[in-house]
Formats: structure tokens, sequence, C-alpha cells
């Protein structure tokens, strides 16, 4: 009797240990780990084994089951030798109570609170364990991948838009962000999708200069304006032939004295459907700050600027020429 109280009570043990651990290595913050495994050993031993987690549950779990098969017939011989026929009932409903509440559940609470902790203190034997039931592992993970090749579902297993949305709008309803993180994940969720036509200024709102223009008047439409830049078309709006920036304008205290011909930085034309992170890459290149969006005809809809980028990610910038809505 003493024999299958000592065996019961070390598988009863190993059994919440390992369910303890397969919590921990299934939930735990690996930047979490990393950063404890800078000053202990035991933290940098289970960041390791971290790397390898399917191989490393796939082990627990065979231990699991073994020790467990230990204990219910321990506890089978037990209560056999004690209550003879009845004795096979109840230790199947002494051996299913005690493994599901000592074995499992408590540990798994436990774990599920400290998992890099638990990883950490677990680690050690786990990874002896790890290495002398390494054939055993390797059989069963080629069963395993044999079934997965099996059964395997051929349908994008990426997460689409409308599931990150949800998780943003979940994590924001739990109180792990707030209102501003969770507007701006959503915003970087959905930046792909805009195109330039979706965020234009429209052509009858763009502030513009003929070529032909004096310094006096873009000076003028400068002042007016307070922008940082101008357009300056050719013949009409739809013929843009460069951008001015009012730094390159006035220089030395004044207005330059050679022609403006010799300021203007060459216009970037965009399509109306281009999305707009292909544009901000494009604005980057081009060392821009507008890109002139033209329509099917060539004619000019509108322009695009880096602020109106930015906006779309941060919300709207307001500067102190504009009036806050």
């Amino acid at each position: 009797m003493t024999t299958q109280i000592v065996i019961m009570s070390i598988c009863l043990l190993l059994s919440a240990y390992f369910s303890a651990a397969e919590t921990a290595f299934s939930s735990l913050n690996k930047t979490k780990l990393k950063s404890m495994a800078g000053e202990n050993k035991r933290a940098n031993s289970a960041y390791n084994l971290s790397e390898k987690t399917d191989k490393l549950i796939l082990t627990i779990l065979i231990l699991n089951f073994i020790v467990n098969i230990i204990f219910v017939s321990a506890c089978t011989i037990l209560f056999a030798n004690i209550y003879k026929g009845w004795g096979v009932v109840i230790a199947a409903i002494v051996s299913a109570v005690v493994i599901i509440l000592f074995g499992e559940i408590t540990p798994k609470c436990i774990a599920g609170n400290y998992p890099e902790k638990i990883a950490a203190f677990s680690a050690p034997f786990l990874r002896l364990l790890f290495i002398l039931f390494t054939p055993i592992s390797f059989t069963f993970k080629l069963w395993a991948l044999l079934i997965d090749k099996i059964f395997r579902n051929n349908q994008d297993d990426k997460t689409s838009q409308e599931e990150l949305l949800m998780i943003v709008d979940e994590a924001e309803q739990e109180g792990g962000i707030d209102t501003d993180e969770g507007d701006l994940l959503r915003n970087a969720i959905e930046f792909t999708e805009i195109r330039a036509e979706d965020i234009l200024t429209h052509r009858v709102d763009i502030e513009a200069v003929p070529n032909d223009a004096s310094k006096e008047e873009i000076a003028h439409k400068f002042s007016k304006t307070r922008f940082s830049r101008l357009l300056v078309y050719n013949e009409n709006i739809d013929d843009i032939v460069g951008i001015i920036h009012l730094k390159d304008f006035y220089k030395d205290n004044g207005i330059i004295k050679d022609d403006i011909s010799t300021i203007m930085s060459p216009p970037l034309f965009i399509h109306r459907f281009e999305k707009i992170d292909n544009l901000l890459k494009q604005l980057q290149q081009a060392k821009s700050h507008i890109a002139v969006v033209v329509d099917e005809y060539g004619g000019t809809l509108g322009i695009v600027t880096m602020e109106d980028i930015l906006e779309e990610l941060v919300g709207d910038i307001w500067d102190e020429h504009d009036e806050v809505v």
C-alpha cells in the first residue's frame, strides 16, 4: 500500500509540473523572457527551449500522459486491494478527480499567471528530459506531420484586415490600449487600402501661379495663401510644369534675382488610383512633398501632399495658420 501511495504522489507532482510547464511555455512573453535571460541562467535556458516550442510541448504531453497512466495504474491497484470488486470503479473516480483538480487545473492556473517564472523554474529538468526523449518525440512528430499533410487546410491562413480591426477593437474594449492608440492602429491597418483620389485636394482648391507671373505676383500669392510651396502651370491648371518652394524664392533677406525657372522643381505625377503607401515611397524617392494627381485624360484632378498622407495615420495636423475645426 505504501509503495502505491509513494508512486501516486510522485506521479501527481510530475503531472502538475508538466501541466504547469506546458501552460507556461505556451503563453509566455518571449520579449520579457529574453530580458530576464541576461541575468538568469534558468531564464536563458527557458528562452532557448522556447525557440523549439512545438517539439517541447510534444515531449511534455508524452511525459504527462505516461505519468498519468502510472498514477491511474497505482491507484487502481491500491483501491482494488482495499475494496476488491468496487476498487476499480472507485479508483477511476478518484484518479479523474485528483488528476483534473491537482494535475491539470491548479498548476495551469498558477502557470498562466506567472508563465515566465514557471518556464525559467522548470527549464533545467525539462531540458534534460527533452534530450532523453528526443527519439520518441521525433517519432510522434513524424506522425503529426503525416496527419497534417493528409488533412491540411489549403485555405489562406493569413489574418484578414477585418480580423485585425476586430482585434484592435477588442484590445481597446479590454483596456489594453487607449482610444488614441486604437485609432492609430486602425489607420495603419487601413492605410494600404486608401487611394490618392480619396485624400486629394481638388483642382478648384489648388493655389497655383502661371509660369509668366511676375515675382511680385508670386510673392503676393505666398503672402496670401501662407503656403510653403506653389504649383506653376503653363497655360492652364492641366499643364503643371513645376513647383516653387518658399525658401528658394526668398534668399538673402529678399526675393531672388535669378529667373523663377531656376528654382522650380519638377512635379511628380501620379494616377488617381495610386495607393498612398506606394505614393509615400515615391515622394520619399523623389524628395518631394507634393504629387499631382491626373485623371484618365491626363488632366489635373488635384494634388496630394505629404501632410495629407500623414494625416491618414495620425489624424488632422493643424499648423499656426489653419482654422481649427
